[in-house]
């Protein structure tokens, strides 16, 4: 498979001299666009060389960065080196279930809003995270301002760096504003 790059950061994906798929930026989200033949083959065309090109269609869908069903099926339906084994039924995916989950705007006003930065500051610390960053830190803690929303986030190696990371953000925040955390 061949990738070429165009004006726009559109990406055409091609295999051989034929073009089989464009992606395209359009305002914050990438549109896939399959370009579909004619003629109407089945759902594995190719046969694979490796194991590594024949998975079920969750595996796919996993691999793909859990691009819709559909658009698994289709991609392999056209003769690009997706062979989908098992049944084309679509599998349940938690990770994806999950992250289409939305809620509804309070429409509630804030209980209590300082009047002034620095008036009142939120803070909370969350882990141990089970995979840690690069760095090793497997907590965080963060500060947030009431009024300006003003955000500090920190990652910590342990616990007992809470203290230390509060005293790096009151200076930080005193310094900058010239007043004092109430």
């Amino acid at each position: 498979m061949i990738f070429s790059e165009h004006e726009g950061g559109n990406v055409t994906i091609s295999k051989g001299n034929n073009p089989i798929a464009t992606v395209e930026l359009r305002g914050n989200s990438y549109v896939l666009s399959v370009n579909t033949p004619r003629e109407t083959p089945h759902y594995c065309t190719n046969t694979a060389t490796t194991s590594s090109e024949q998975a079920s269609l969750l595996e796919w869908h996993r691999r793909l960065g859990h691009l819709g069903f559909d658009d698994v099926k289709l991609l392999a339906r056209y003769n690009y080196d997706i062979c989908i084994i098992g049944p084309l039924t679509n599998p349940f995916c938690e990770h994806s279930i999950v992250i289409k989950q939305t809620r509804k705007p309070s429409s509630l006003p804030a209980p209590h809003r300082g009047k002034e930065p620095l008036d009142l500051v939120h803070s909370d610390h969350a882990g141990p995270i089970s995979l840690p960053s690069l760095g090793g830190s497997k907590y965080f803690v963060l500060f947030i301002d009431n009024n300006s929303r003003y955000t500090k986030v920190y990652s910590l190696r342990s616990k007992a760096e809470v203290i230390s990371r509060f005293c790096k953000y009151k200076a930080l925040v005193e310094t900058n504003l010239g007043k004092k955390i109430k």
